[in-house]
């Protein structure tokens, strides 16, 4: 601590200032990284606005000046800023060339992480959106489904043309095995499906069209 104080007390203003700008935003954006890992956060200050049409397409107007807005955004320029001005400090620029590349450094890093804001919530978009079309969609047990609620069990199904593999569960009274062909009944809590096999299906959808008739 001693050499700290030391080292500190032999500063001028001017990288005392970088310094504490940088130390400082680096903590609060590691722990704004750390935060968002462990809690899910997809930048709860950023408002994602869809067109909700099929494709998921964001407005790109308001919905990236949020992002840019956004708490995270800033953090994201400090960090840039200041440490690209206390390196430039240390090679001995002048304070105008110092202020103009701290402040191209700091909008680069903003409009990169706005960028890969805008991305991360659209990723989450279309996987809320795929996980909705999976509903009615047929494919087949790819591991042993549990009979009565049971857990463990996975299928494989046909998504936007292509084929995922899903957590499931049946409310069947046998088990459905590998390879048995299915239809997903219900989207339930956690993305995980509920499904049944493809010809109980149909045979409920068949007593139903007699009872019709």
């Amino acid at each position: 601590m001693d050499n700290f104080g030391t080292w500190w007390e032999s500063l001028s203003g001017i990288y005392r200032f970088f310094w504490s700008a940088s130390i400082i935003t680096s903590v609060i954006f590691v722990v704004m990284v750390i935060l968002s890992v462990i809690g899910g956060d997809s930048d709860a200050d950023a408002d994602f606005d869809g067109d909700g049409d099929a494709g998921g397409d964001a407005d790109m107007g308001g919905g990236m000046m949020s992002y840019i807005l956004s708490f995270k955004t800033l953090m994201a320029f400090l960090l840039g800023a200041s440490w690209t001005g206390l390196s430039a400090l240390y090679q001995g620029w002048s304070i105008f060339a110092i202020a103009l590349v701290s402040v191209l450094s700091g909008i680069l890093m903003m409009a990169l992480m706005a960028f890969l804001l805008s991305m991360f919530v659209k990723l989450q978009h279309d996987s809320t959106l795929e996980m909705s079309n999976t509903i009615g969609a047929s494919g087949v047990a790819y591991v042993t489904i549990p009979a009565n609620g049971g857990t463990g069990g996975q299928v494989e199904i046909l998504v936007n043309n292509s084929y995922k593999t899903f957590e499931a569960i049946t409310d069947e009274a046998t088990p459905i095995a590998t390879e048995e062909p299915i239809v997903v009944a219900d989207l339930l809590e956690g993305n995980v499906l509920l499904v049944r096999r493809a010809k109980a299906i149909d045979g409920a959808e068949q007593e139903q069209q007699l009872s019709w008739e």
